[in-house]
């Protein structure tokens, strides 16, 4: 599900039409873009927190690999020097530790919620404005701004070729995908 954003000021108007045209012709983006993003930051933060899709989370396992190694599964599951460390277990242990990922207090950890809202212009035509957040303590929310895009599910696509899982996918990731990440010592 998209969310429409409300309200939004008629003096962005003209840089949400512009938008929607780069979409829709690959025209030049508006050079005032940001002036939206900031709008939503402030002004526009409840129509930010509304286009929380369906409560979907990302996690970017690449960043999240440094706990991927054999050290340190050795370290959390208490094995001895010598004992071995097949793939099988790796695995186990990433899914286990990426199953927990989402109960973990760390800035490195923190979960992204996944927003997309639509842009519509007077004539109907609209785009999608794409952009994952978290948590930044007390500095408030950190937002990264994935631009505009046609729809809600190019988002997606975008965010996967990054390197993000959606949460709801998180369990069909491949094993192949966990071992090509995983750091074996030497």
């Amino acid at each position: 599900m998209t969310t429409q954003l409300p309200n939004l000021p008629e003096e962005l108007w003209e840089i949400r039409d512009a938008a929607v045209e780069h979409v829709l012709t690959n025209a030049p983006l508006p050079p005032d873009i940001e002036r939206l993003y900031e709008w939503l930051e402030g002004d526009g933060w409840d129509s930010l927190v509304d286009a929380w899709v369906d409560d979907e989370c990302v996690m970017n396992l690449e960043v999240l690999s440094s706990s991927f190694s054999d050290s340190e599964l050795s370290d959390v599951k208490g094995l001895e020097p010598g004992d071995e460390i097949t793939d099988k277990i790796r695995v186990e242990y990433a899914r286990e530790w990426i199953s927990e990922f989402y109960s973990r207090d760390d800035d490195l950890y923190t979960e992204k919620s996944v927003h997309s809202y639509e842009i519509k212009r007077q004539d109907g035509k609209s785009a999608i404005i794409g952009c994952t957040s978290s948590g930044a303590g007390q500095s408030g929310h950190d937002v990264f701004w994935y631009g505009m895009l046609p729809t809600r599910q190019e988002f997606l696509n975008e965010l996967k070729e990054h390197g993000f899982w959606l949460s709801r996918d998180i369990k069909t990731i491949d094993d192949a995908t966990i071992l090509a990440l995983w750091q074996k010592d030497s």
